[in-house]
């Protein structure tokens, strides 16, 4: 299971080489799987551990890879540990994208 943000970065290709841009897209990419897994169910399981390594930062991408990854993100599902739920990266949109985005803003500034 994988998420995609799009984020429109032109503005950007002046100002930064090929590689500073493929960075700093890395660096923003495992920020926000950082920032995100506290929603993500079953941190005593696979599930959390799996974005650190499937996942492809440099790409922008996020990839939760387990058999049951999909099962926890799209079916509704009666959670336990508090602050955890299906649809994580909603949740994250929700209430924390504002932060990642002053990470991201802070990171091209300096």
């Amino acid at each position: 299971m994988s998420v995609t943000a799009k984020v429109d970065l032109s503005g950007l290709e002046k100002r930064f080489s090929d590689a500073a841009r493929e960075s700093r897209l890395a660096e923003a990419t495992d920020r926000a799987g950082f920032m995100m897994n506290k929603y993500v169910p079953l941190d005593k399981g696979t599930l959390r551990a799996s974005e650190g390594t499937s996942s492809q930062f440099r790409a922008g991408r996020l990839v939760w890879n387990t058999p049951y990854a999909a099962a926890q993100y799209y079916k509704p599902m009666r959670h336990t540990q508090s602050g955890t739920t299906d649809h994580w990266c909603d949740a994250f949109k929700a209430k924390d994208m504002g932060k990642l985005m002053a990470y991201v803003e802070a990171m091209y500034r300096g």
